[in-house]
Protein backbone atom coordinates (compact mmCIF):
# COMPACT_ATOMS: atom_id res chain seq x y z
CA UNK A 1 0.00 0.00 0.00
CA UNK A 2 1.20 3.59 -0.59
CA UNK A 3 1.81 5.95 1.99
CA UNK A 4 1.19 10.06 1.01
CA UNK A 5 2.30 12.43 3.22
CA UNK A 6 -0.10 15.70 2.95
CA UNK A 7 1.64 18.76 4.13
CA UNK A 8 -0.30 22.09 4.11
CA UNK A 9 0.08 25.38 5.94
CA UNK A 10 -2.81 27.86 6.62
CA UNK A 11 -3.84 30.92 8.05
CA UNK A 12 -7.54 31.33 7.98
CA UNK A 13 -8.37 27.16 7.05
CA UNK A 14 -8.53 26.94 3.77
CA UNK A 15 -5.79 24.73 2.87
CA UNK A 16 -6.42 22.08 5.60
CA UNK A 17 -9.78 21.99 3.42
CA UNK A 18 -7.81 21.35 0.43
CA UNK A 19 -5.61 18.57 2.29
CA UNK A 20 -8.96 16.88 3.39
CA UNK A 21 -9.82 17.06 -0.05
CA UNK A 22 -6.67 15.77 -1.53
CA UNK A 23 -7.02 12.96 1.52
CA UNK A 24 -10.38 11.72 0.08
CA UNK A 25 -9.14 11.32 -3.26
CA UNK A 26 -6.22 9.29 -1.90
CA UNK A 27 -7.69 6.94 0.13
CA UNK A 28 -10.53 6.13 -2.67
CA UNK A 29 -6.97 4.55 -4.65
CA UNK A 30 -6.46 2.66 -1.65
CA UNK A 31 -3.58 5.10 -0.20
CA UNK A 32 -2.41 4.87 4.19
CA UNK A 33 -2.59 8.91 3.97
CA UNK A 34 -1.34 11.36 7.10
CA UNK A 35 -1.83 15.06 7.14
CA UNK A 36 0.80 17.08 8.67
CA UNK A 37 0.47 21.19 9.33
CA UNK A 38 4.35 22.68 8.18
CA UNK A 39 4.78 23.63 11.78
CA UNK A 40 4.79 19.57 12.68
CA UNK A 41 6.88 18.43 10.24
CA UNK A 42 10.09 16.23 11.15
CA UNK A 43 12.76 15.38 8.64
CA UNK A 44 12.15 11.87 9.76
CA UNK A 45 8.89 11.74 8.84
CA UNK A 46 9.49 12.61 5.08
CA UNK A 47 11.50 8.83 4.81
CA UNK A 48 8.38 6.81 5.27
CA UNK A 49 6.53 7.73 2.65
CA UNK A 50 6.19 7.13 -0.93
CA UNK A 51 4.87 10.71 -2.32
CA UNK A 52 4.61 13.57 -0.38
CA UNK A 53 2.09 16.63 -1.38
CA UNK A 54 2.73 19.95 -0.46
CA UNK A 55 -0.21 22.66 -0.07
CA UNK A 56 1.86 26.47 0.11
CA UNK A 57 -0.45 29.31 0.13
CA UNK A 58 0.72 32.90 -0.86
CA UNK A 59 0.27 35.16 1.40
CA UNK A 60 1.70 38.85 0.98
CA UNK A 61 3.60 37.66 -1.89
CA UNK A 62 5.48 34.80 -0.08
CA UNK A 63 5.14 31.13 1.44
CA UNK A 64 4.87 30.78 5.25
CA UNK A 65 8.36 31.08 7.19
CA UNK A 66 7.90 27.37 7.97
CA UNK A 67 6.84 26.15 4.63
CA UNK A 68 9.67 27.87 3.09
CA UNK A 69 12.44 26.29 5.65
CA UNK A 70 10.56 22.85 4.83
CA UNK A 71 11.25 23.55 0.75
CA UNK A 72 14.36 24.86 0.74
CA UNK A 73 16.26 23.01 3.50
CA UNK A 74 14.63 19.39 2.90
CA UNK A 75 14.57 20.14 -1.08
CA UNK A 76 17.16 17.07 -1.38
CA UNK A 77 14.64 14.91 0.10
CA UNK A 78 11.96 15.87 -2.23
CA UNK A 79 12.47 13.87 -5.59
CA UNK A 80 11.29 14.75 -9.03
CA UNK A 81 8.67 11.86 -8.45
CA UNK A 82 7.26 11.69 -5.51
CA UNK A 83 6.64 15.26 -4.63
CA UNK A 84 3.66 17.16 -5.75
CA UNK A 85 2.89 21.25 -4.62
CA UNK A 86 -0.15 22.91 -4.54
CA UNK A 87 0.55 26.14 -4.47
CA UNK A 88 -2.57 28.56 -3.27
CA UNK A 89 -2.30 31.47 -5.31
CA UNK A 90 -5.65 34.51 -5.58
CA UNK A 91 -3.86 35.49 -8.50
CA UNK A 92 -4.19 32.39 -10.01
CA UNK A 93 -8.24 33.34 -10.76
CA UNK A 94 -6.93 34.45 -13.77
CA UNK A 95 -5.71 32.43 -16.83
CA UNK A 96 -2.63 35.02 -17.75
CA UNK A 97 -0.79 34.25 -14.30
CA UNK A 98 -2.19 30.15 -13.36
CA UNK A 99 1.33 28.56 -14.37
CA UNK A 100 4.60 29.25 -13.14
CA UNK A 101 5.74 30.44 -16.48
CA UNK A 102 3.64 33.06 -16.16
CA UNK A 103 3.20 33.81 -12.91
CA UNK A 104 6.14 36.35 -11.77
CA UNK A 105 5.26 36.66 -8.30
CA UNK A 106 5.24 32.18 -8.18
CA UNK A 107 8.69 32.47 -10.03
CA UNK A 108 10.34 34.66 -7.74
CA UNK A 109 9.21 32.49 -4.98
CA UNK A 110 10.78 29.08 -5.83
CA UNK A 111 14.16 31.41 -7.18
CA UNK A 112 14.42 32.18 -4.19
CA UNK A 113 13.74 28.72 -2.31
CA UNK A 114 16.36 27.52 -5.02
CA UNK A 115 14.49 24.77 -7.18
CA UNK A 116 11.31 24.36 -9.10
CA UNK A 117 9.44 21.29 -8.77
CA UNK A 118 8.52 19.18 -11.70
CA UNK A 119 4.62 18.19 -10.38
CA UNK A 120 3.16 21.82 -9.53
CA UNK A 121 -0.38 22.74 -9.47
CA UNK A 122 -1.46 26.36 -9.27
CA UNK A 123 -4.89 27.36 -8.19
CA UNK A 124 -6.65 30.59 -6.70
CA UNK A 125 -8.23 29.51 -3.03
CA UNK A 126 -10.58 31.51 -1.29
CA UNK A 127 -11.28 35.38 -0.31
CA UNK A 128 -13.53 36.12 2.25
CA UNK A 129 -13.27 39.44 4.03
CA UNK A 130 -15.16 38.11 7.37
CA UNK A 131 -12.12 36.56 8.52
CA UNK A 132 -9.09 39.13 8.01
CA UNK A 133 -8.67 41.89 11.13
CA UNK A 134 -9.23 45.42 9.94
CA UNK A 135 -5.68 45.87 8.61
CA UNK A 136 -5.32 42.74 6.87
CA UNK A 137 -9.07 43.66 5.31
CA UNK A 138 -7.51 46.65 3.76
CA UNK A 139 -4.43 45.24 2.50
CA UNK A 140 -6.41 42.64 0.76
CA UNK A 141 -8.85 45.25 -0.76
CA UNK A 142 -5.96 46.84 -2.27
CA UNK A 143 -4.51 44.07 -4.01
CA UNK A 144 -7.91 43.18 -4.90
CA UNK A 145 -7.67 46.81 -6.17
CA UNK A 146 -4.44 46.04 -8.12
CA UNK A 147 -5.74 42.21 -9.57
CA UNK A 148 -9.29 44.06 -10.41
CA UNK A 149 -10.65 41.73 -7.94
CA UNK A 150 -13.51 42.01 -5.50
CA UNK A 151 -13.53 44.51 -2.94
CA UNK A 152 -16.79 44.04 -1.09
CA UNK A 153 -17.00 43.39 2.29
CA UNK A 154 -19.66 41.01 1.97
CA UNK A 155 -17.38 38.67 -0.89
CA UNK A 156 -17.17 35.03 0.34
CA UNK A 157 -15.74 33.05 -2.65
CA UNK A 158 -14.24 30.29 -3.62
CA UNK A 159 -11.89 30.53 -6.48
CA UNK A 160 -10.55 26.60 -6.18
CA UNK A 161 -11.70 24.48 -9.42
CA UNK A 162 -12.26 21.41 -7.44
CA UNK A 163 -12.68 19.13 -10.90
CA UNK A 164 -9.27 20.52 -11.87
CA UNK A 165 -7.76 19.64 -8.67
CA UNK A 166 -9.07 16.32 -9.13
CA UNK A 167 -7.33 15.49 -12.03
CA UNK A 168 -3.97 16.56 -11.10
CA UNK A 169 -3.95 14.25 -8.11
CA UNK A 170 -5.54 11.60 -9.92
CA UNK A 171 -2.17 12.27 -12.51
CA UNK A 172 -0.01 11.82 -9.64
CA UNK A 173 -1.62 8.13 -8.53
CA UNK A 174 -0.88 7.11 -12.05
CA UNK A 175 2.31 8.16 -12.08
CA UNK A 176 2.96 6.33 -8.70
CA UNK A 177 1.32 2.89 -10.13
CA UNK A 178 3.75 3.06 -13.00
CA UNK A 179 6.59 3.78 -10.78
Amino acid sequence: MIRSLIIYSTHYGFSKKVAEFIETILEKNHQKVDICKAEEVEIHDLFKYQHKYIIAPIRYGKYSSNMTHILKHFSHLFSLKDTSIISIDLASRKREVNTIENNPQLAMIWKRIGWIPSSIFIMPGELNYSKYNWIETKMMQLLMCIMKGPRSLDTNEIYTDWDKLNTFIEKTILIEKQV
